[in-house]
């Protein structure tokens, strides 16, 4: 039986790793995909490409259309995020993760530059003209790729952008310098689709000048091709590679001062005193039912305001009369004494403030407003030094420690998702992961909080519901990452990230008991724990003893039993003992000599519950006119890709057309 309880939990975290892993992606996301610019020509593609001692890309383009419609100009974008592929000697395929810097530093039009999709976007050109014919646009820039591998050595780079959405005609030039000599035999041309390593010798006039390599093509590129130069340096070419080393360490550091406010914040404000709990049989003195209900878990329920309705007719101040479909009356008998707290009071005379009997429909859409203001009064009344039940300072601690919980986690997604290249599927799962883990920090807090308030296998359950929570929103994120930075696909911060998994787990067990209790309520849990703890586990030969003793006994722990959530547990226990009906009650049907207690309480339970529904329930607004609104958006990407070893791969490239 077990086992099945635990199978839809298990399908349910097979769900999310599978779709954390990033498979459920080859179903949502397709290839970048280019269409002809019929508004424009290319009638010329010039690059010149300066290679820096530090491996960053000094480049200067020089574009020539011809505009066969008038438009406002061209756009260019360069990816600043992917991967870039090569083959080593072995033959195996290299992946290394990539974030560039994108300076623009000159340009020769007026000049738009955002960012979307990864990409850098340079837009040339005006809003408000437009140009028609042949023009020429010039942009300089510099690209600063930041890697993990401090011993990347390689030159990469896209010379003409595959995305580019024309043909690139022959005629077009390149030019790289490179910032000292090295073995050219070791550089290699690619052209051709993405993915593509055809030599691009045959198709290029190329000449040495020094350091710089001037190329010329004597074929046009298709829509949908690039070029590529690939140079695999020896050790130690560049001066300096940039590397990701500060957003790592960063994110390490963070999290330790995370996780180190959380301890102090913990060890300082959260920290309870110790708690005794003792056997207890009778009522708490001086604590109503509605009191204990919030001191047992910190919240005010609907459940905890109504039982105050048997507490008092317990107590002689009213009694019940059962009527047809649910309904119940309400008869005062006497009023309340002038020392008791006054949210007792209000809800009293507000129940017979029209008479001395009152029916539960007669209460329908108006009592929800008192239930409200009595709740509010709890609160009020049992706040403070003298019968606060938590401290102000652990209130203030909790919501704090409950954010710092999540940022470590928060923030290392966020490095990924901008460091990294991003679908729309793989960015819904990173919020979505965010978002629960904050949810699953929510089921765990209010498990804490309500565990002395529940039975034992509903805090089984709300255990694992927070546990699967917590586990499902790290899966969804974990999966994807450890898989993408396993194959190269991702920067793999690996210690780090274990680093902030087990700090994170750490500050929610933290956070789940930050709030501290004051002195005065440890002592009131103490008795109240064991009178919890005596209704659930009491054995039939003691509650046979009750009943010898004090029959009306059962019925002054009702109320209690019921703010407790166990009033279902107690009448199951007395199921068969003899005991006598409340003097309080009137049942329907007084024809029955026979009184059953169990039964009693399955028909008294079903009342208060209608009860409940009936007295909370607020009036609906009355609706005259109903208008439809509809709605709807759009958009666009562009999009780019970069490898290595093959055409479109390294560094830059990208694409762009006119607007």
């Amino acid at each position: 039986m077990k086992k099945n309880h635990l199978m839809p939990v298990v399908i349910f975290l097979i769900c999310i790793l599978v779709s954390g892993s990033g498979f459920l992606e080859t179903f949502f996301d397709g290839k970048s995909s280019i269409a002809y610019d019929s508004n424009m020509e290319t009638r010329d593609y010039q690059v010149d490409i300066t290679v820096e001692e530090d491996n960053s890309y000094l480049v200067e383009e020089e574009i020539t259309v011809d505009f066969q419609l008038p438009r406002h100009g061209i756009y260019r974008y360069i990816p600043a995020k992917g991967v870039s592929t090569s083959v080593n000697k072995d033959g195996e395929l290299e992946k290394e993760p990539y974030y560039a810097s994108i300076d623009v530093l000159e340009t020769s039009e007026q000049a738009d530059i955002s960012s979307e999709s990864g990409n850098t976007v340079i837009r040339l050109g005006s809003e408000d003209s437009t140009v028609y014919g042949e023009e020429t646009y010039r942009l300089v820039y510099r690209v600063t790729p930041y890697l993990q591998n401090e011993e990347y050595s390689n030159v990469y780079y896209n010379i003409f952008p595959i995305l580019w959405q024309n043909d690139i005609p022959a005629g077009s030039s390149f030019a790289i310098t490179f910032p000292k000599e090295f073995n050219t035999e070791q550089l290699a041309m690619y052209y051709g689709e993405y993915g593509s390593s055809a030599d691009a010798s045959s198709i290029l006039s190329l000449e040495w000048n020094g350091l710089t390599l001037e190329g010329t093509l004597r074929e046009t590129l298709s829509l949908g091709e690039g070029l590529t130069c690939y140079v695999a340096m020896e050790p130690g070419y560049f001066t300096e590679i940039h590397t990701v080393d500060a957003v790592e360490i960063g994110l390490l550091v963070f999290t330790l001062i995370t996780l180190a406010a959380v301890v102090i914040l913990f060890a300082i404000f959260g920290r309870d005193h110790e708690m005794y709990p003792s056997i207890q049989f009778q009522p708490p003195e001086g604590l109503d039912s509605a009191a204990v209900g919030y001191i047992i878990d910190g919240a005010v329920e609907n459940r905890d305001v109504l039982s105050l309705i048997i507490y008092w007719a317990d107590k002689g101040y009213l009694t019940i009369r059962e009527e047809e479909h649910g309904n119940m009356v309400f008869c005062r008998k006497q009023e309340l004494p002038e020392k008791t707290p006054k949210y007792e009071r209000t809800m009293f005379n507000r129940l017979f403030r029209n008479g001395t009997e009152v029916s539960v429909d007669d209460l329908r859409y108006k009592f929800a407003d008192t239930l409200g203001s009595v709740k509010k009064q709890i609160r009020k009344y049992y706040s403070g030094k003298k019968r606060g039940i938590y401290t102000e300072s652990s209130r203030t601690a909790r919501v704090v420690s409950t954010v710092l919980c999540v940022l470590p986690f928060g923030g290392f997604v966020a490095a990924i998702s901008i460091l990294c290249p991003l679908s729309v599927l793989r960015g819904i799962l990173h919020v979505l992961s965010v978002a629960g883990l904050l949810a699953g920090v929510g089921i765990f807090n209010y498990t804490v909080d309500n565990w002395y308030s529940k039975k034992r296998s509903n805090r089984r359950s709300m255990i694992a519901a927070g546990v699967c929570v917590c586990l499902a929103s790290l899966a969804v994120f974990s999966g994807s990452y450890l898989v993408r930075a396993l194959e190269g696909e991702a920067f793999a911060f690996l210690p780090v990230f274990a680093v902030v998994i087990g700090a994170t787990v750490v500050m929610i067990f933290l956070t789940g008991f930050m709030k501290k209790r004051t002195r005065q309520c440890m002592e009131w849990m103490g008795r109240l724990v064991g009178l919890r703890d005596f209704i659930e586990t009491a054995e039939l030969e003691r509650l046979q003893v009750l009943a010898e003793e004090n029959p009306q006994w059962f019925y002054h722990v009702l109320p209690y039993a019921y703010v407790f959530g166990l009033s279902d547990v107690f009448a199951r226990k007395l199921e068969g003992l003899a005991i006598p009906g409340p003097d309080w009650y009137e049942p329907m049907d007084q024809g029955d000599v026979f009184w059953d207690y169990y039964l009693f309480h399955h028909m008294f339970m079903r009342n208060m519950s209608y009860a409940s529904r009936t007295m909370t329930q607020i009036e609906p607004p009355k609706v005259e006119n109903i208008d439809d609104y509809t709605g709807g958006f759009g958009g666009g990407s562009f999009g780019g890709s970069s490898g290595g070893g093959f055409s479109g791969g390294g560094f830059g490239g990208g694409g762009g057309g006119s607007w």
